[in-house]
């Protein structure tokens, strides 16, 4: 009853030499030709060293292209610009005075380019000085809306040559902010259309 089980001892499976355990996996991997010697190595590099330096002729330089007549129209965006509420009125009235017989009306974008073609720097220059000088000191204090007022935001459509002129007149008129050039233009402009109509 207490017959033993034979089983094939599991070592068995593993015994003989490594070379003939490795016969099955003959031609399996593709054969690696052994690294170039040191002495090849030194010829090849004399023989670069040796070879004559060739020089490419120089690129010609291509002449600016020149600015085309037509504005770029490319990366047209939305340009956000807090205008306070009394401009806001004017421009509004503004477009709807202008409606043509199709019910075109002007845009945020055509009034403002109206308004920097017409509103000369020097003109947006003092207004933003008047401001400064009115807080005194040697350090200008923060200017501050009055309470109850506040500013709506418009979006004005500009390609990206007229975001960078009006960034660079920003800073040449110092003005505070985006928004606060625009509103000033557009506050003088349409106060000064406004104000023609009527004389």
């Amino acid at each position: 009853m207490n017959a033993e089980i034979e089983r094939p001892s599991l070592a068995d499976a593993f015994k003989g030499t490594g070379e003939n355990r490795a016969a099955g996996l003959a031609g399996l991997l593709p054969t690696v030709a052994p690294p170039p010697s040191t002495d090849a190595k030194a010829a090849k590099t004399r023989e670069v060293a040796a070879a004559p330096i060739v020089e490419r002729p120089a690129r010609e330089k291509r002449a600016p292209k020149p600015p085309s007549s037509q504005p770029e129209h490319v990366g047209v965006d939305n340009v956000a610009a807090y205008l306070p509420p009394d401009v806001l009125a004017l421009v509004r009235a503004e477009k709807a005075r202008r409606v043509d017989p199709s019910g075109h009306q002007p845009t945020y974008d055509e009034l403002l380019v109206e308004a920097l073609a017409t509103v000369t720097v020097d003109e947006l220059r003092a207004a933003f000085t008047a401001a400064r000088v009115a807080g005194g000191g040697l350090i200008p204090k923060r200017s501050r809306a009055p309470r109850g007022t506040g500013t709506i935001q418009v979006q004005i459509r500009l390609d990206g040559t007229q975001r960078v002129a009006l960034e660079e007149l920003r800073e040449t008129v110092e003005a505070p902010s985006r928004s606060a050039l625009i509103s000033t233009a557009l506050a003088t402009y349409l106060g000064r259309t406004r104000g023609s109509e009527h004389v």
